[in-house]
């Protein structure tokens, strides 16, 4: 099942977004840009169309070198992780919870 694939891709959300902000406080524009592409392909492989949208942006605004915009960019991208991992961990739940039955 499907299902059982969430907490792998949650762990790979979470350490893209972390390479991104690690990158940023580097001043690593390529690492910043490196670990948003890394998350848009993860989330667009499982259908996260928004999350893939935000991590582009801040791939562009990392690739442009405008820190400003990736500072308020990766504070979107993380409330949108945060988001998605809210639901994701629901449906994981009800679904894990159900095979107790």
């Amino acid at each position: 099942d499907v299902v059982y694939l969430i907490p792998g891709l949650l762990d790979s959300l979470d350490m893209a977004l972390d390479d991104a902000y690690a990158g940023k406080e580097h001043g690593s524009f390529l690492a910043v840009s490196e670990a948003c592409m890394r998350l848009a392909g993860t989330a667009d492989a499982h259908g996260l169309k928004v999350l893939k949208g935000i991590a582009n942006c801040v791939e562009r605004a990392a690739q442009a070198n405008d820190m400003d915009a990736v500072d308020d960019l990766l504070a979107e991208l993380a409330a949108s992780v945060q988001n998605n991992r809210k639901k994701l961990e629901a449906i994981y739940t009800a679904y894990t919870s159900q095979d107790k039955y």
